[in-house]
């Protein structure tokens, strides 16, 4: 018992001594002065030249300063100096490629063109883009949708929206579309019904895919005359055989156009708009010609074979592009609120069937 008492005092005096220790040269420390180490100042730094955040990621944009990533294009031998950073906090679909469990090396190799990734790069870094016309606009909006950096699709938009005439309204309007861009759609509309004549022009059309043209041409489109509906179909048809290095025969055109030609209300338009405009196109067989003439002249519809792949309206376009809803036909359709209104009316409850001539009684066309 005196042993163990003995042996809890030999280590409390043991522990003591230490702590007595600890205590005198924590001490003996704080008494000694240390000269405090400063940083030499920088002359000319680049950060302390520039003020705002903005001017430093222009400047490391710009310089390449501090880059950890280069990015190349497979079209082409450009290459620019980019930040991981950057980039992942700009869009979804880059982060997990960059920053990612398997990030990509110091190169990234991607399919777009440099002009066009590189304005999006101007949005990420600079918060804004030098759009210079609407087709450039349209390039860069399908890489910024691309790549999910809405920032830029609302920048693109605002300047598409700013930039609309009656002469781009329909390839704008296809692109509002693709990209789910309401407020875009509701502006081209408007533009629309301002002057529809202008916005089904040849030079408007061209370039739009067929079922986009195929929408407008099975719309109500409140244009002055049926063959610029006719003429649009033509104008695309030549643009399609051309871009193919194709001859356009009016054998060749007739079969490119076939289904627009079954949109075409030949039977609203006059005997002089059918003889100047549609017969010199050659694109009607003789006797589809004759026949249609005949019932534009007043003949009975049961002249006409009931295989003839045309509209059997006789009705000129009465309602305007408000009675846009969902259009199914369209790229993206399913996240867009608009296709053609299918309601009873001038054009009858059939107009997004294909059409074939049938005999009739009454004001309105036998389905």
């Amino acid at each position: 018992m005196q042993t163990q008492r003995s042996r809890v005092v030999a280590e409390a005096k043991s522990t003591l001594l230490r702590t007595l220790l600890v205590a005198a040269f924590l001490r003996s420390v704080a008494s000694t002065s240390l000269p405090v180490q400063t940083s030499p100042h920088v002359a000319g730094a680049w950060q302390n030249n520039l003020t705002t955040l903005h001017e430093r990621f222009q400047h490391i944009y710009q310089t390449g300063a501090l880059s950890d990533l280069t990015i190349g294009f497979s079209k082409d031998n450009t290459t620019v100096s980019v930040h991981r950073l950057v980039l992942s906090v700009s869009s979804p679909v880059l982060e997990p490629m960059l920053t990612g469990p398997s990030p990509v090396g110091k190169d990234l190799i991607l399919q777009d063109s440099p002009e066009t990734f590189t304005k999006l790069l101007d949005h990420m870094y600079v918060g804004k883009m030098d759009l210079q016309s609407v087709e450039e606009a349209l390039r860069v909006y399908a890489t910024s949708y691309k790549y999910q950096v809405h920032s830029a699709d609302k920048e693109c938009s605002q300047y598409l929206g700013n930039q609309l005439t009656a002469n781009n309204t329909l390839i704008i309007f296809e692109a509002a579309v693709d990209y789910d861009d309401k407020e875009l759609q509701d502006l081209c509309v408007k533009m629309m019904n301002k002057d529809p004549d202008a916005a089904i022009a040849p030079a408007s059309v061209i370039h739009l895919r067929k079922e986009t043209l195929m929408g407008f041409l099975k719309s109500e489109l409140l244009v002055s005359s049926e063959t610029l509906m006719f003429d649009a179909a033509l104008a695309w048809g030549r643009a399609q055989l051309s871009h193919r290095g194709e001859e356009p025969s009016s054998s060749a055109l007739r079969k490119e156009v076939e289904e627009l030609l079954g949109e075409v209300r030949f039977l609203a338009m006059t005997c002089e708009e059918f003889i100047d405009s549609v017969l010199p196109s050659g694109v009607l067989h003789p006797v589809e010609a004759i026949n249609l003439l005949r019932v534009i002249r007043g003949a009975d519809m049961s002249l006409i074979p009931e295989a003839t792949p045309f509209s059997p309206s006789q009705y000129a376009r009465g309602r305007n592009v408000k009675d846009l809803v969902k259009f199914d036909t369209l790229k993206c359709s399913g996240d867009s609120q608009y296709k053609w209104k299918n309601s009873p009316g001038r054009r009858g409850p059939y107009i997004n069937k294909p059409y074939k001539f049938k005999a009739y009684t009454g004001s309105q066309p036998t389905p």
